[in-house]
C-alpha cells in the first residue's frame, strides 16, 4: 500500500508513544510530528498545518491503518488505549501533589536553578505504583551539595529509590546538571533526546533555565519541526558574588562529589557521572524504546499487509 510522506510521518508519530500505551490527539500528532529517524529524513511540505494533519488522519482512517474515538488516535487494534490514557491521567493528579511537596523543598535550596518533571508523569501517563522522574539544574559548583540535600529529604519521607530499584512510588532524581553544563543535553542529536526534551515539564525555574534550553537546543526541530516548548513560572535571579563563603561552599561541594562518587563506584553500570552533571540511567532506555518502536511498526506493517 503506497503511503505519502505525511502519512508515513503520522504513522511514525502515533507509533512512537504507542509503546507507552499513549494515544494522541490531533493537535498532539501535529506538535510531535516526526520528520527524521536516525539518518532517514521524510520529505515533508515546508510547513505542515494542523488542517493538513487532520485531512491525512481521515485518509489513514479510511485505509484502516489507524483508529479513533473522535478525540484520540491509535494504531489499528489498540482501541483499549483510549480508556487507559484517561485512567492514567486521573491517576497522575495524585502524583502531581507529591511533586509539589518535592519542589517546595527544592525551592528552599538557594542553589537550585530549576526543577523539571520527566518520564511518564510529564505526559500524565502513570499507574499508581510508578516512580516520579526529576531533572534538577543547579548553580555552578553546587550540584553535589544539592543532591545530598534532596536525597536526604527523599530518604526521610521514604521516597528515595535504592540501587535495586524495588521501591514503589519513589522519587527518581535521574538527571542532574549545573547551569554551565546545560549544553550537554544537546551533544546527542537524536529523536529520543528530542522527545525527552519536548515532554519535560517545568515545575520550578528560578533563573530562566527553560529559556536557555530552548536557545541551546534548536536542533530539536530537525526531528520534530512543529515542537513547542511549555513554559513555567520564572523568577529572575543572578549568581551570587564570589565571597569567602561561596568559595567554602564550592570546596564542600567538591568533597560531597568525592564522597558520593566513592559510594556509587561499586554500583554504577551505564551511569554518566562527572562533577558538573550526572545521568542516572542504569538501563539502556534509548535502546529499549527504539527496539519496542520497531516491533510496534513491524506489527503494524504486518497488519496492513
Amino acid at each position: 500500500m503506497a503511503l505519502s510522506s505525511l502519512e508515513q510521518a503520522i504513522i511514525l508519530t502515533i507509533s512512537y508513544p504507542d509503546q507507552f500505551s499513549y494515544p494522541l490527539t490531533m493537535s498532539e500528532i501535529w506538535q510531535r510530528l516526526i520528520k527524521q529517524v536516525g539518518e532517514w529524513w521524510l520529505v515533508l511540505p515546508r510547513e505542515v498545518t494542523q488542517k493538513q494533519v487532520a485531512k491525512t488522519l481521515k485518509i489513514l482512517l479510511g485505509k484502516k491503518i489507524i483508529e479513533t474515538d473522535g478525540t484520540l488516535y491509535w494504531l489499528r487494534g489498540r482501541s483499549f488505549l483510549s480508556d487507559r490514557r484517561q485512567r492514567r491521567q486521573r491517576m497522575s493528579q495524585g502524583k502531581w501533589l507529591e511533586v509539589d511537596r518535592a519542589v517546595a523543598f527544592a525551592e528552599k535550596i538557594p542553589w537550585v536553578s530549576a526543577v523539571f518533571i520527566t518520564g511518564s508523569l510529564a505526559m500524565n501517563n502513570v499507574d499508581q505504583d510508578d516512580d516520579t522522574d526529576f531533572m534538577i539544574v543547579t548553580q555552578a559548583n553546587r550540584l553535589w551539595l544539592t543532591r545530598l540535600c534532596l536525597s536526604l529529604y527523599a530518604m526521610a519521607l521514604g521516597k528515595r529509590r535504592s540501587w535495586h530499584g524495588e521501591e514503589k512510588r519513589s522519587w527518581c532524581f535521574n538527571l542532574w546538571l549545573e547551569e554551565p553544563a546545560l549544553s550537554i543535553l544537546g551533544e546527542e542529536h537524536s529523536l529520543y533526546r528530542a522527545y525527552e526534551l519536548l515532554q519535560a515539564k517545568v515545575a520550578f525555574d528560578r533563573t530562566g533555565v527553560a529559556k536557555q534550553l530552548r536557545l541551546t537546543n534548536q536542533w530539536l526541530r530537525e526531528f520534530l519541526p512543529n515542537a513547542a516548548w511549555s513554559g513555567g513560572r520564572t523568577v529572575t535571579s543572578g549568581f551570587p558574588q564570589e565571597t569567602w563563603l561561596s568559595r567554602l561552599t564550592s570546596r564542600l561541594n567538591t568533597i560531597a562529589f568525592e564522597l558520593q562518587f566513592w559510594y556509587m563506584a561499586g554500583h554504577m553500570t551505564r551511569e554518566r557521572v562527572t562533577k558538573t552533571y550526572a545521568f542516572f540511567h542504569p538501563r539502556d532506555t534509548q535502546g529499549w524504546i527504539i527496539d519496542n518502536w520497531i516491533k510496534s511498526l513491524t506489527n503494524q506493517i504486518d497488519n496492513v499487509a
